[in-house]
């Protein structure tokens, strides 16, 4: 158990089966907080859209068993505040790469270092030899200054990914980000 700069204990752990309503609403709470963009048309309504059926009993019980099952180059990492789910992170390894797939905190737990917390324990699961990886929308300005004061650089490779397509046709542009190991 560790405290954020607000002085909250914080405790990091593997996510169960138990937390996936939880990290749901962070991720839609979060998106909702970060995604929708005039200038790349994605409003409000598309992330909405995009959450409807996240929460229904077959799609909880379909989350609960992906949790359950993950495998070794996978983990799901949670902050919890005082009981309460409030960040979590999907990590992975890949051949050459280790991958962090997000890093999600409740909008109101944001700048506390929760986030910071969740990439320390990433760091320590990943294999040291290899980079690590993030895509980040290119205009979440608040992400990538938290990526670089992690020592992320960004690549200069940008793309859209067809899987962020709304309904409204917007589509959230991602950049790459590298951080390089230390050895």
């Amino acid at each position: 158990m560790k405290r954020n700069k607000n002085n909250m204990e914080v405790v990091i752990r593997d996510a169960k089966a138990e937390d996936v309503r939880q990290i749901r609403e962070i991720y839609y709470k979060t998106w909702l907080a970060t995604y929708p963009n005039e200038k790349h048309r994605i409003r409000v309504s598309d992330v909405e859209d995009r959450f409807k059926n996240s929460f229904t009993p077959e799609s909880l019980r379909k989350g609960e068993e992906r949790i359950t099952n993950l495998g070794d180059t996978e983990r799901t990492l949670v902050a919890e505040v005082e009981g309460r789910v409030v960040g979590t992170s999907n990590i992975r390894k890949e051949k050459d790469i280790n991958v962090v797939g997000t890093i999600y905190v409740f909008p109101e737990y944001q700048r506390g270092g929760i986030g910071k917390m969740l990439f320390t324990e990433a760091v320590k699961w990943f294999e040291q030899t290899h980079d690590i990886r993030i895509d980040v929308a290119t205009y979440n300005a608040q992400a990538i200054a938290f990526y670089e004061s992690l020592g992320f650089v960004a690549t200069g490779e940008v793309f859209e990914e067809e899987q962020f397509r709304m309904p409204s046709g917007g589509i959230i542009p991602e950049q790459r980000m590298i951080k390089k190991s230390n050895k």
